[in-house]
């Protein structure tokens, strides 16, 4: 199969032949449909965080079953499924208690042992999913059916962005109706989160952000109020809006917190709610807050189990997917035109005619997107790499 190979950090993924063996007992083969490029895969890419060379990057995906490992009787061929990328094993005191986020043994199937060889050796597969490939092998642990008329590029957004923001408000915090709370940084995840918490019914939910077009997409998703913080004075902003009072929840995005960037450097000096929770979704960090205020990270993405939910949303669409993306497809590619991470404007998808080519031939154009000028070379060769493959990620 086809397979996007990370070589080396802040080098091109290059398309490469990789093998895949077939599904072992509890395994389950998947044909990947849509796959998001998250900001996770990018660290990997940039080198600020680092993975075992070469590998397959990719985690939140949707595909189609082709085979099924002896054992497995969740899915069957041709099932329409998302990926997860922490299998559970199902098995120890804390799955069979309806807790497996907290699982003993969550290094089974793809996740103990790659299923890839490159060249006659193993390679990563990462997170259990490894999407940036035709094909995928993960435990049936890992995967959750979707309805057949949910389309596969929203799918997709589920396994990761989706769930680790609408989980972090539903189910870390427990977001209750009638509460306020602020969400700093609004991009896929912060979007998410937003949404968590109008299915949870607070009352008032402020979206923080420096650029206005993404509290323009929050107030799509439910914020009831915005504040660029370049603009105003964050404190003052909160203090007009509650009252005094404060927040109850706040979330901190994975924002940059330097001076200048409108963003405040220690948000525990910012106004939190007696009592209050801050937590930053998608990692394990703890953030110090002053008082009587409860920190917490959400360690673990959640599993299988609370997945199936998305079709109590998704059915009589009040849960937003399509506004993730940025539009249907570009050049009869199923992709979106993605946008920059970087400078959070729209990057120019220009697929050339052979796939294949385009994505491991660097052309000149992509080199040279003025989107991107603010980058090293480094930085720049890697970033449209990632861009200009038939993938996307969250705005």
């Amino acid at each position: 199969m086809k397979a996007a190979v990370l070589q080396e950090a802040n080098k091109p993924l290059t398309i490469e032949d990789v093998d895949i063996i077939d599904p072992r007992a509890g395994e389950v083969l998947v044909r990947t449909s849509c796959s998001g490029v998250c900001h996770s895969d990018l660290h990997f890419v940039d080198g600020s965080w680092q993975l075992p060379m070469s590998c397959v990057l990719g985690h939140e995906a949707a595909g189609v079953v082709e085979a099924i490992g002896e054992g497995v009787t969740y899915v069957k061929p041709g099932d329409r499924v998302i990926m997860s990328f922490r299998p559970f094993c199902g098995k120890c005191y804390y799955c069979l208690g309806g807790r497996p986020n907290l699982c003993n043994d969550p290094e089974i199937g793809a996740a103990s042992a790659s299923r890839l060889t490159w060249n006659g050796s193993p390679i990563l597969q990462f997170a259990s999913v490894g999407s940036f490939a035709e094909m995928m092998v993960t435990s049936e642990n890992g995967l959750v059916k979707i309805p057949d008329e949910m389309p596969m590029a929203e799918a997709s957004l589920i396994g990761c962005g989706v769930m680790t923001g609408v989980g972090a408000a539903l189910y870390t915090a427990n977001v209750p109706g009638g509460s306020t709370v602020a969400v700093i940084g609004c991009g896929g995840i912060g979007l998410n989160i937003i949404q968590g918490c109008r299915i949870a019914g607070a009352a008032n939910i402020i979206a923080i952000d420096i650029m206005d077009s993404k509290l323009e997409m929050a107030s799509q998703f439910g914020a009831t109020h915005t504040i660029n913080s370049k603009e105003v004075d964050l404190d003052e902003a909160i203090k007009e809006i509650t009252k005094g009072e404060g927040v109850e929840y706040a979330w901190f995005n994975n924002v940059e917190t330097k001076p200048g960037t409108g963003y405040p450097t220690k948000w525990e000096d910012q106004l939190i709610y007696k009592g209050g929770w801050e937590e930053k979704a998608g990692s394990s960090n703890t953030i110090q807050l002053k008082g009587a205020g409860k920190a917490k990270g959400m360690g673990n993405i959640f599993h299988n189990p609370n997945l199936p939910v998305i079709d109590d949303y998704y059915e009589p669409f009040t849960y937003k997917y399509l506004d993730l993306i940025e539009s249907p497809e570009a050049d009869d590619q199923p992709t979106a035109r993605p946008v920059s991470l970087i400078t959070g404007k729209p990057m120019d998808i220009k697929m050339g005619p052979n796939w294949d080519d385009d994505l491991s031939g660097s052309p000149d154009y992509a080199r040279n997107d003025p989107n991107l000028e603010n980058l090293s070379a480094a930085e720049r060769e890697s970033m449209f790499q990632l861009e200009k493959m038939a993938f996307f990620y969250l705005p």
